[in-house]
């Protein structure tokens, strides 16, 4: 179409293959995407339907837009990516194209029409339209108690609403984590409402002056905070976002059974009575709400079987909670970012992690409580002296690959060698981090069974003379289930910004290392 003549259209081209990508450069050169034998090449419409091959590349390229000095950009299709281009005007090479695979033109075809006469409007709630997801969980049990996870997911066939399950049990039923989500994603600004019980532990105050006499475990006190939801994302751009999250509901506190058992009889604390003691000065159920705002940016790009390989990722995030009819005033701020630089080897790659975070508000302060086998694998799972605190400070440096061409097994859709080093700390002041810093090596396999992936970490705390040690003096096992692209136990709190599937965040996070991006 001639910008002086907009009411005529005149075709160029008249072959039997698929053309697309036209552009046409400054000096009135026509360039265009030609497809041959899974493959895609540029070529140049010479006028009188004359048409020119100006490229042999064995793999594609792509959108051609003009360029300095008479030059091509192009996306070029190279090991998996499409990555950018400059095809200079002196490399335009010249293959004529054979005229026996044009056909005549003919007139257009008519557009497909159809009748919107009984049409019914879209019912996204209807039966009919609810897709429901995968249910996918794991559960066992021994001398230990029960343990077990479940997702579950449904959305409407436009993907506009979406109500999501997830629960996961720690030893017994009155240890339960998890929430029951709905998400609206029909307009720009997504929001969602749910039901939560959140489960969290911390350093409590109330036996603080035995803390030189008691084991540190005995120290941690349990917290439920249940309720309702609600969140709000707003997309500044592809890559960046805003969220806002708002939960309502109550606190009840607790000691977990071991602990309970332990600060009851004198025989095994040395000192008395104990739990007594906490009882006494337990706080009843307290009414409380806890507000976040977050800013979250992500580029990541992911494999085909769910495993990150480029990109950055990172969650900057504020929380501040309240007890209204208590006096009650905390707060924590935390950021968390990862960069995966990618090596011309398959999917091999390179991960570069880190986080820090801080608390503050008296005794009801909320502590960060990190997973061992996603920031500090030197620490066995679980160690509340080496992994729970109001301040915490980590990086991790990890290379990744792949292992599929020398091993290979049918039902595995991935295989992946992992070497690695943690640094960092955790404790109750900035001291206290610096006391118990860990620096381990590790090394691994993480296992891709459909979307499970499976960690099997082996990782050597070493020696760098912290005033408390270190965590263990041999090698500490770290193994994991999760789901590929939301690494680790619960999901949340372990998770990058997701790859090509769209994260929806939960209640507050407190259980926990990174989190990128919420659920």
């Amino acid at each position: 179409m001639k910008p002086e003549s907009a009411d005529k259209v005149e075709r160029l081209t008249t072959e039997a293959r698929d053309h697309a990508d036209p552009t046409v450069t400054p000096d009135g050169r026509l360039f265009f995407v030609a497809y041959e034998k899974s493959r895609s090449d540029l070529h140049e419409y010479t006028g009188g339907g004359g048409i020119v091959r100006r490229t042999d590349v064995t793999t594609g390229l792509f959108e051609p837009s003009p360029a300095p000095d008479g030059n091509l950009w192009l996306l070029y299709h190279v090991s998996g990516e499409r990555k950018p281009a400059l095809l200079r005007s002196q490399q335009l090479i010249t293959f004529e194209v054979a005229q026996a695979s044009k056909v005549e033109a003919g007139p257009p075809s008519p557009l497909p029409q159809r009748s919107l006469v009984g049409a019914e409007p879209y019912k996204p709630f209807a039966r009919e339209n609810i897709d429901l997801g995968p249910i996918m969980g794991f559960a066992g049990a021994g001398g230990g108690g029960f343990y077990g996870q479940v997702f579950a997911s449904a959305a409407d066939r436009m993907r506009n609403h979406a109500m999501m399950l997830q629960v996961a049990v720690y030893g017994s039923f009155d240890l339960t984590d998890g929430y029951l989500l709905y998400i609206n994603q029909s307009q720009r600004t997504m929001y969602g409402l749910g039901l939560f019980q959140s489960l969290r532990f911390r350093l409590d105050g109330t036996l603080s002056k035995y803390r030189n006499q008691l084991p540190y475990y005995a120290l941690v006190a349990g917290e439920r905070f249940f309720g309702a939801t609600s969140l709000a994302r707003y997309p500044l751009s592809t890559f960046t976002f805003l969220e806002g999250n708002l939960s309502i509901g109550g606190a009840s506190y607790f000691l977990d059974p071991t602990t309970a058992f332990i600060l009851n009889l004198q025989e095994l604390n040395g000192i008395g009575d104990l739990y007594s003691e906490w009882q006494r000065n337990r706080p009843g159920m307290r009414f409380q709400t806890e507000g976040s705002l977050a800013f979250g940016y992500n580029t990541l790009r992911y494999h085909y079987t769910g495993v990150p390989i480029s990109g950055t990722s990172f969650l900057s995030e504020v929380t501040t909670g309240v007890q209204p009819f208590n006096g009650e005033f905390y707060g924590n701020l935390r950021l968390d970012a990862e960069r995966y630089f990618p090596i011309p080897l398959g999917s091999t790659h390179i991960m570069l992690r880190g986080g820090a975070g801080t608390s503050f508000g008296g005794r009801f302060a909320q502590s960060f409580y990190l997973s061992s086998f996603d920031t500090l694998r030197g620490v066995p799972f679980g160690n509340e002296e080496w992994l729970l605190g109001q301040h915490y400070l980590y990086s991790t440096l990890e290379l990744r690959v792949p292992l599929d061409a020398i091993i290979r097994i049918a039902f595995l859709n991935t295989l992946m060698g992992v070497a690695g080093f943690d640094v960092g700390g955790v404790g109750g002041t900035a001291r206290e981090v610096w006391n118990r810093r860990v620096l381990d090596a590790a090394v691994g396999i993480n296992v891709g069974l459909g979307p499970i992936l499976l960690r099997l970490h082996f990782a050597y705390p070493f020696d760098i003379k912290a005033p408390v040690g270190r965590p263990a003096d041999k090698w500490v096992t770290q193994f994991s289930i999760g789901l590929a692209g939301l690494e680790g136990y619960l999901f949340k709190g372990h998770g990058k910004a997701s790859p090509s599937q769209k994260k929806i965040p939960g209640p507050p996070v407190t259980l926990g290392g990174p989190n990128l991006g919420g659920f």
